[in-house]
């Protein structure tokens, strides 16, 4: 009996990871939405920016220069107009209370409808920041 050993090409796989490499720089969505944090309640500080971005899987909210008051158990929702925070949609679990970040929106959600960003901190039923999104059709 003879084995053949199949083998894939290296140049395919080194291309493949070229590509995954540049997927996080995703380009601004046709209709880019953008805010700015603003502090939350108390003496909860947060500061940055947020804008949408596209990628090959989906709308992401990207938090530029972010920076917030450290907390336990902080989570970041979106919010419709007069909606309570912990009735949004939850993007998860803040990645950290500084520097940039990506947070996936789900596919069913319309940005123009839920356009408040929160960083709710669930221990303290707290609001650590806010940003509001405005769109921009360019």
């Amino acid at each position: 009996m003879q084995s053949t050993a199949v083998e894939s090409p290296a140049p395919e796989e080194e291309e493949s990871d070229q590509e995954t490499s540049e997927t996080p720089e995703a380009q601004p969505s046709p209709t880019e939405v953008a805010g700015v944090f603003m502090d939350g309640e108390k003496n909860y500080e947060t500061t940055g920016t947020i804008r949408s971005v596209e990628a090959e899987d989906g709308t992401y909210l990207r938090f530029e220069e972010f920076e917030t008051t450290n907390g336990p158990d902080l989570f970041v929702y979106l919010t419709k107009p007069g909606q309570e925070t912990t009735e949004g949609v939850s993007l998860g679990a803040l990645k950290g209370n500084i520097g940039n970040q990506n947070y996936l929106v789900p596919e069913d959600v319309n940005l123009e409808e839920y356009n408040t960003v929160v960083i709710w901190c669930r221990a303290f039923s707290a609001t650590f920041g806010t940003g509001e999104l405005t769109g921009s059709s360019e």
